[in-house]
């Protein structure tokens, strides 16, 4: 039985490992992204919340191996704070995507039917 506790101590050793390395690549990749997009001044508003998502992302990872090490249950709140800041930004992200890009089809269809009728009213 302790063999058997041994292994899934060492399983999940492992996958905390590897989560918490893609946590930080991730974030490191996040904030990098985000720094880029400050560049240009409108698009300020969305490098701003990637930099904000990123830096919850490593803080969740550095939780996460603090959780390995200490097992305290308050570094596992930590984690999940961490993550559903992270989520919650880049889902508020994908819903403003997804908003502006019916808006510009919505705006694309409407500039080419004034153009159609245009073109037709010509002949």
């Amino acid at each position: 039985m302790d063999d058997q506790n041994q292994q899934n101590n060492f399983i999940l050793h492992s996958i905390i490992d590897s989560l918490s390395g893609w946590m930080k690549f991730i974030g490191i990749y996040t904030i990098v992204i985000g720094a880029i997009t400050c560049i240009g001044i409108i698009t300020t508003a969305i490098g701003v919340p990637l930099i904000l998502a990123g830096i919850a992302l490593t803080k969740g990872a550095k939780s996460i191996k603090s959780y390995k090490e200490y097992n305290s249950p308050y570094t596992l709140n930590d984690l999940f704070t961490s993550l559903n800041k992270y989520f919650k930004i880049q889902g508020i992200l994908a819903l403003v995507g997804i908003v502006l890009s019916i808006i510009y089809i919505v705006f694309i269809l409407f500039i080419s039917v004034m153009a159609i009728n245009g073109f037709f009213q010509a002949y």
